[in-house]
């Protein structure tokens, strides 16, 4: 058991019969001046004993209630009273008084059982006042009030980073309180003393210092006179990058326990200040700003997230949206563990574009740090399944145009690319230019190329997502027969994007076979 030190203090001293005695040794003295110098019977003084009594009341600095049953022992003239075996007890007002103390410097020990913090007092107990000597002295302690220690929940916790936002696992550390006790001798509560703790991280970097005092649970005394809940975590150089070369050179960090609440707070072992909140693993590529893949491996996901701190999850926001910037009515659901998030989604259809938002927060050494990301994130479509087209006239208001909508989205990658000049892959079965003759005209049939663009109707998604540069929806204007009319229903064409410069692909990567044999719809 540990006790909390407190360096000499000004305390109450009682002087008892002491007082009585400074005067009737003032008076003989003076009877012996005034007297017959030749009487030879002087006056003689005899020393008082050189031993008092130490006393005081302990309460219960959570409820200020009297604690009874409290072991108290005084360390005085190198010898423990009453006896370390059977030490004082406090009553049931709290009290406790020990007699016989040697006078001179003493410890008080006070230890209460296992759920309040022991401390050990540093005092004087006077035998003279002045040149005047004192008999049967008392040291009045208090009242003062145990602090309760917290429970392995409620304990104080850090969490340890590395510079890389990884946890740091198996890192000691200290913690040294602003109080360990409370004084309420003047009446106005006083913070005394301090407890000191070692503790190690664990893989996840949490480092928890049991057997300290619980300041959540005197909230009410914080602030109040001088008991601060300020507690001062130590950390020692070392060797993060285990080169044989310290390269973290050690950190003090103050933090308020009730300021801090049930929140973990983190500590990075560098001298440098946090920087930006960043994703730095996921398997959507996009939400890191990089190309690769961006294809769930399910419909229901999951989607993994790393970021370089940890994230509070009550911080975290969410928004999912189609191709077509429509709110997903089943909002993905979010784990988050230290700086890894995990998301799960609900109600997507295969094979189809969704822009997701995040938003999120984390707190590190007291900088609150925030980000936001977005990104398009694709469904798998089912195996063995091809891109298809489905077509629709542009009705009365725009009856020249067709809308293809294809199985799944596809496109060059590049947000706003066409399909058009020499990347135009729409070939009618017409004879467009009335030679006579098909495949002599560009977007003939046989013809090497096409002067008619299919368009890409990829929407802006929401938030600070990006387009993704595919889509399900595109669209054509219909060519003009050598009449001047639009080519009639029913006329056959085809999509060659095997004739393309650059690779129309799927969201997996792959490229878009040709479409044959397709019908301009009525």
């Amino acid at each position: 058991m540990r006790f909390a030190n407190l360096s000499p203090r000004p305390l109450r001293r009682g002087s008892g019969r002491g007082g009585a005695a400074k005067w009737m040794l003032a008076l003989a003295l003076a009877l012996a001046g005034c007297g017959d110098s030749d009487s030879g019977s002087p006056i003689g003084v005899n020393n008082v004993s050189p031993t008092g009594s130490v006393g005081g009341i302990v309460l219960d600095a959570s409820t200020l209630k009297p604690m009874q049953g409290v072991p108290v022992t005084v360390i005085a003239g190198a010898r423990i009273l009453p006896s370390a075996e059977n030490p004082a007890q406090t009553d049931a007002e709290g009290r406790f008084s020990i007699d016989g103390i040697p006078t001179g410097d003493l410890i008080v020990q006070i230890s209460p059982k296992a759920n309040h913090q022991p401390v050990a007092i540093e005092a004087t107990l006077i035998n003279a006042a002045g040149e005047f000597p004192l008999a049967n002295s008392t040291l009045s302690l208090g009242p003062l009030a145990l602090i309760p220690l917290a429970t392995a929940d409620s304990a104080f916790k850090v969490q340890l980073i590395n510079p890389d936002g990884s946890p740091a696992a198996s890192v000691k550390a200290h913690l040294r309180t602003a109080a360990a006790w409370v004084d309420l001798a003047t009446g106005l509560p006083t913070g005394r003393g301090t407890a000191v703790a070692e503790a190690q991280s664990d893989n996840t970097g949490l480092i928890r210092f049991t057997g300290m005092p619980d300041f959540l649970k005197i909230a009410s005394l914080v602030g109040s006179g001088g008991v601060s809940d300020s507690v001062r975590v130590v950390l020692p150089p070392l060797d993060t990058n285990k080169d044989g070369v310290a390269d973290f050179f050690g950190k003090e960090v103050t933090f308020s326990v009730t300021k801090q609440g049930a929140a973990v707070p983190q500590v990075i072992l560098t001298s440098a200040t946090p920087g930006a909140l960043t994703i730095v693993a996921s398997n959507i590529a996009g939400l890191m700003g990089k190309d690769g893949n961006w294809v769930l491996g399910s419909v229901s996901g999951p989607l993994f997230i790393a970021f370089n701190w940890p994230i509070d999850q009550k911080l975290t926001e969410l928004s999912l949206f189609d191709e077509q910037g429509k709110a997903v009515p089943s909002a993905p659901t979010k784990t988050v563990t230290g700086n890894l998030m995990t998301i799960n989604f609900q109600g997507l259809v295969g094979g189809s574009e969704y822009n997701l938002n995040l938003r999120t927060f984390a707190l590190v050494e007291g900088t609150l740090l925030e980000g936001s990301f977005g990104s398009p994130l694709f469904t798998p479509t089912a195996a063995g399944a091809k891109v298809t087209a489905t077509l629709k006239r542009g009705g009365a208001a725009n009856p020249n145009r067709v809308f293809v909508t294809f199985s799944e989205p596809i496109g060059t990658g590049n947000a706003g690319q066409s399909l058009a000049g020499a990347n135009a892959v729409l070939y009618f079965d017409a004879d467009l230019n009335g030679g006579g003759t098909k495949g002599d005209a560009p977007g003939e049939r046989g013809a090497e190329t096409s002067n008619i663009t299919l368009t890409i109707d990829e929407a802006d998604p929401p938030g600070t997502c990006a387009r993704s540069g595919l889509s399900k929806y595109w669209y054509y204007d219909l060519p003009l027969d050598p009449s001047n009319n639009p080519l009639a229903a029913g006329t056959a064409f085809d999509l060659l994007f095997t004739r393309t410069n650059v690779v129309v692909r799927r969201a997996d990567g792959s490229s878009v076979p040709d479409l044959l044999n397709l019908s301009v719809p009525n």
